[in-house]
């Protein structure tokens, strides 16, 4: 799967390899190994990695697994909404 951003940055993963190829806005590539991560490489694209790696396990989810997902998400958001209106109440 390749994730292409706003800011030209290119994720490259496969659900079956260890190595993530990254091309940075400045048109560098860099391998990212996910059994062995390099602090600073996750410091500065961790987040760009964990969007990729959450799409690939979205856009290869059944439609039921998908519909579950979003049912889960909205409880946990409405229980975290509840949670800041109690929190509010108290302040």
């Amino acid at each position: 799967m390749k994730a292409k951003f706003n800011d030209r940055t290119i994720i490259r993963l496969m659900s079956d390899c260890e190595i993530i190829r990254i091309l940075n806005s400045r048109g560098d590539e860099l391998l990212f190994n996910i059994q062995h991560p390099n602090q600073s490489l996750f410091n500065e694209y961790g987040q760009y990695i964990k969007l990729t790696q959450e799409f690939l396990e979205y856009a290869f989810m059944s439609e039921k697994d998908r519909k579950e997902k979003v049912v889960k998400q909205e409880i946990e958001k409405s229980a975290i909404d509840g949670e800041i209106q109690r929190i509010n109440r108290t302040v």
